[in-house]
């Protein structure tokens, strides 16, 4: 949907990049903690840029993990925790308040060089 409104993005990847952005991405849906993780590390190394900005959100109603003894704030300190490449630039919880489709959580991280 941001095809032709930003200047300079690729909806197909072809190398690499200085941001990659997975807003809400339905790849991301129905998946644990450690199949997102393993997901999102696989585009960053094909496609990310060392010292480029990784930006991602999904919902809380599509993640699968143990809800009833893991908090909403330990899965996003383990998701977090998961990306010792790079380093948290911000997050922001916006569950209840985001407009749907956008995410509940925001994360951008900063790869390593």
């Amino acid at each position: 949907m941001y095809q032709n409104i930003i200047d300079q993005i690729s909806t197909v990847p072809d190398g690499k990049y200085q941001n990659l952005i997975l807003i809400n991405n339905y790849e991301l849906k129905y998946r644990t903690l450690e199949e997102m993780h393993c997901l999102i590390a696989e585009l960053c190394h094909k496609h990310l840029s060392p010292g480029g900005r990784l930006i991602v959100s999904f919902e809380q109603r599509f993640i699968i993990y143990d809800r009833i003894n893991i908090s909403v704030q330990t899965f996003l300190n383990k998701f977090v925790q998961k990306f010792q490449d790079f380093k948290l630039v911000a997050s922001v919880n916006l569950l209840g308040k985001s407009p749907e489709g956008y995410g509940d959580y925001f994360f951008c991280f900063e790869k390593n060089e």
